[in-house]
């Protein structure tokens, strides 16, 4: 049969926070409070949500954080990159699950529900993610060594992270959520903020002032609330920092609630449709004056002012009506209360989605008599309550009489016991009838749960397929161990009549708890794969111990790290027994210094001390929920973690070979392995030389000349554990300094056509110490060498009386000048070279006697350089016939002519403005 439904289902509303959207009342009983009597009430309103674990919530990812211009991209957190939701991976751009509160910060990996609370998960580049580390965050833009990231435009240092501003309030507003999440309570571990940095493995995160300032200077965007609205359609809770900003500044600094209370809020109808108003109603006063006026405003978007109604007061209680027909169905519709009492004002705010009119199917009519379904491959509408919630689907049940139960594959979702309207395609997925391609979810609140229907195993059959089931005085073939915490698992029971298995998928709620020992009974859904049923359990909690008056049982040990210990045990465990850190006692020095419960059957144990080393964990005194108690039991375990601070010291020696006589800083540590806390010191001074320990934990050397070439010298150092003095371990820095590879010095040589001085750069060859002299060794033959302040040698070549004085047109001759370098601190280390200079003197003409008159020919550039006392009014060129090949009429004492067509011997006639005639001797050109 196939009826019409507007809601004729009998709801019986247990309280508002269950539905979709910010309905009205979720935060009734927060009106006038602030502090830690608010943070409690909110922590009452948000736990307790629809947990998923880490490995599905990248489903609700997806969804909640997708880009509104391409749905089948997501938006990364730190980069605000749009990329492919396929594109889930590790490194480079791939896209990580990045936990925004540090899963390190409390060590909650692979702990429900906190590794993959939705809402403190984020998508982010995956290189962005492992350079944040579990940082905390806080301001580090503008400090020395602070690192930019340049494609998420974020910085960081050793202990803090900067996002940018795009994902500062959010990720504030992520981490107050945690915070206030989870507060211990159910098994949980109590988070904390804190004022200050570098809290890892502190269950605490920072810095708080930093992150209540990003709060108020980035509020939320229309993204964020869009993504508040899509992961509580998973998780069934709200991010109240989303909702409400302001609940920050009042919980950690201690803003003042308002002086107007709005509170206690309700509509009715309940559920309106789009063809439908209702009334809003609500508690109103003003610890100041009386309430003057207050108005209803709602809209299609968040602080809609699009319609508004004046809302009217009986004895306190403020009612407006909402009409609905302005709005679609399925749509958002958003709305505001503003009361004034005059002098001051105060807002609330909340959001309903409006239900779909559709026409459901009836489960049973869709799984039909047979093994398969009839409806494989259309869409129907179906209605139910929620019987089971797994990872990857869920379950609902509209009663208990046969084929009335329905596997859902979707991520949007409820409570166990709400009643749930959702659209879909029937498929068959390895033989079991599920729903999946959801369109449509709507979730109608909390009603009366499913009872399970008893069964025995052999009456296990089609007809229970999907639905809520308890088969009694069963036992698990694998009881007191530990189910399989990262693979699926197939846990085998029997009772009388036959045997079948609960299913265990990786990561779900059971895995890595003790599956319960003896006679037990099992609660959990029907399902089937590849024609074989099996059960579904919801938690460890389903499979009941019955009759039991044991003492809890230590069911496994396992070390995290140097920090964390988990213990498990095989039952429900009672929280403040399990948490009294004077129940537990361990061998060689480990000390329990924090506990906490998680799940129902673990704890958590933060210690100090951690060696590579055997241990034994002795427990008194932690009960079970029935109160039995255990008493000296004890368990072996093993760590192959190490606290850094007990880590074995191993000092290698050092060799320095160098010729720098300069201060050497040897980071003598760079090879050793040390604990984190240490001393550094001089074994055995060096013979030739001091040596001294630097903050750093390096050692600066200083030589002291001796005056041998080569000198050798030793330093002995000595490391030890500040925590344990008597653990040490030495080394030697081993030196060398090779003095006369201070100094290098190569020959130079020169070659000139000029006769004038020449200045030569002797050492820019060379490899010289920063201190050293330089000083001529054998004066140069034709002319004189002078050392000048910046090492150079000035050279002036001489004329020789015995080579006829002007008479040297086509002359060549040679010269040296041999010089010597020094070390400064070791003058008797010294390197000698020569400076080899050439004279040419036939492309050149020297000084006449007449002394008013240079010509200095330069062949590379075919040009004649003329030097002259006298303005030189005409110049001619002359061949060797008295031919004249070249006339110019300069005006100038000093130019250059270019001599581009002439090569060979010339005469140079010069006639000054004076009249007087200059005849130049053969030039070369």
């Amino acid at each position: 049969m196939i009826k019409r439904l507007l809601f004729i289902l009998p709801f019986l509303l247990i309280a508002f926070y269950n539905m979709d959207a910010q309905i009205a009342g979720y935060y009734n009983g927060t009106e006038g409070k602030t502090g830690a009597e608010l943070k409690s009430i909110v922590h009452g309103i948000i736990k307790g949500h629809v947990d998923f674990s880490y490995s599905d919530a990248k489903y609700i990812l997806n969804y909640a954080d997708s880009d509104p211009a391409n749905e089948n991209n997501i938006i990364c957190i730190y980069t605000r990159r749009s990329q492919a939701n396929t594109t889930w991976g590790s490194g480079g751009d791939f896209i990580n699950r990045e936990h925004v509160w540090a899963k390190s910060h409390g060590n909650f990996v692979g702990i429900r529900p906190m590794d993959g609370d939705a809402f403190n998960l984020h998508p982010a580049d995956a290189s962005v993610n492992i350079t944040r580390s579990n940082y905390d965050f806080d301001e580090c833009s503008g400090l020395p060594g602070a690192i930019l990231i340049a494609e998420a435009n974020a910085y960081y240092t050793p202990t803090q992270f900067e996002p940018q501003d795009a994902a500062k309030g959010e990720v504030a507003r992520t981490l107050f959520y945690m915070a206030v999440r989870y507060e211990g309570t159910d098994g949980e571990i109590n988070l904390e903020m804190i004022d200050q940095v570098g809290n890892y493995p502190n269950p605490k995160f920072g810095k708080l002032s930093t992150l209540l300032q990003w709060n108020n200077d980035f509020p939320p965007t229309p993204n964020e609330r869009r993504r508040n609205e899509r992961v509580s359609e998973a998780q069934k809770n709200r991010n109240p920092f989303i909702d409400h900003p302001e609940y920050a500044n009042m919980i950690w600094d201690g803003l003042a609630a308002s002086a107007i209370r709005i509170g206690t809020m309700d509509m009715t109808p309940e559920f309106p449709m789009n063809t439908e108003s209702a009334t809003i109603s609500t508690a109103i006063s003003s610890t100041s004056a009386s309430i003057s006026s207050a108005v209803l405003y709602y809209g299609n978007s968040f602080n809609s002012e699009d319609y508004s109604a004046n809302m009217t007061d009986n004895a306190g209680v403020w009612t407006a009506g909402i009409d609905f027909t302005h709005f679609a169905s399925n749509a958002y519709v958003y709305y505001k209360i503003v009361a004034s009492d005059g002098v001051n004002s105060n807002t609330q705010t909340g959001n309903y989605r409006l239900p779909d009119t559709k026409t459901i199917t009836p489960i049973a009519t869709i799984h039909g008599v047979g093994d398969t379904s009839t409806f494989i491959g259309s869409k129907v509408t179906v209605s139910g309550i929620v019987t089971a919630n797994l990872d990857n689907t869920y379950y609902l049940q509209t009663s208990s009489d046969p084929r009335s139960g329905m596997c859902i594959y979707d991520i949007r979702r409820g409570r166990l016991g709400d009643s749930i309207v959702v659209t879909g395609n029937v498929s068959e997925y390895s033989t079991l009838t599920e729903i999946d391609s959801v369109t449509y979810s709507y979730n109608y609140g909390p009603k009366t749960k499913a009872t399970p229907k008893v069964l025995t195993v052999s009456q296990v059959n089609e007809d229970y397929e999907d639905m809520l089931v308890t088969i009694k005085n069963a036992s698990f073939v694998d009881g007191d161990k530990i189910i399989p915490l990262t693979a699926a698992a197939n846990l085998s029971f029997s009772d009388a009549t036959g045997t079948m298995i609960v299913y265990s998928r990786y990561n779900s709620r059971i895995s890595g708890k003790m599956l319960p020992a003896g006679n037990v009974d099992v609660t959990g859904v029907i399902s089937q794969f590849n024609g074989t049923y099996q059960l579904l359990v919801n938690d460890i909690s389903d499979i009941k111990i019955v009759g039991d008056a044991l003492a809890p049982v230590i069911s496994g040990v396992l070390v995290y790290d140097k920090d964390y210990i988990e213990v498990s045990f095989n039952e429900k465990i009672n929280k403040a027994s399990v948490e009294d850190i004077n129940n537990y006692a361990f061998t060689n020095g480990l000390i329990v210094t924090t506990a906490y419960q998680y799940g129902n059957s673990k704890v958590l144990l933060l210690v100090t001390g951690m060696r590579k080393s055997d241990y034994k964990l002795t427990i008194n005194g932690v009960k079970d929920l029935q109160g039995n108690i255990m008493s000296n039991v004890s368990v072996n375990f093993h760590s192959d973690f190490e606290d850094p601070a007990y880590r074995k010291i191993a000092c290698l020696n050092d060799t320095i070979e160098t010729s720098d006589q300069s201060l050497l800083n040897i980071a003598v540590i760079s090879n050793d392995t040390l604990p984190d806390g240490y001393t550094l010191s001089i074994l055995k001074q060096s013979s030739f030389g001091s040596a001294t320990v630097n903050p750093d934990f390096s050692i600066s050397y200083e030589t002291l000349m001796g005056g041998a070439p080569v000198l050798k010298d030793t330093i002995v150092y000595e490391i030890c554990n500040s925590l344990d003095p008597l653990k040490c371990g030495e080394a030697s820095v081993f030196i060398s300094v090779n003095y006369t590879k201070l100094i290098i010095c190569n020959n130079d040589s020169v070659l000139s056509n000029d006769m004038m001085t020449m200045n030569i750069i002797v050492t820019e060859n060379d490899t010289v110490p920063s201190d050293y002299t330089i000083s001529i060794t054998n004066e140069p033959l034709w002319g004189t060498a002078t050392i000048e302040s910046d090492h150079s040698i000035t050279y002036n070549p001489q004329v020789p009386i015995a080579l006829g004085g002007s008479a040297l047109d086509g002359y060549i001759y040679k010269d040296t000048v041999d010089y010597q370098i020094c070390y400064i601190n070791a003058p008797e280390i010294c390197v000698q070279a020569s400076v080899f200079i050439t004279l040419d003197i036939q492309s050149g003409v020297g000084k006449l006697e007449n002394g008013n008159v240079l010509l200095y020919p330069v062949p590379v550039y075919n040009e004649l350089n003329v030097k002259s006392e006298k303005i030189v009014a005409d110049i001619e060129i002359l061949d060797l016939t008295g031919s004249c090949k070249f006339k110019s009429q300069p005006n100038k004492t000093n130019f250059a002519l270019p001599m581009a067509s002439l090569k060979g011997l010339f005469f140079v006639r010069l006639t000054m403005d004076s009249g007087e005639v200059v005849m130049k001797k053969v030039v070369k050109l």
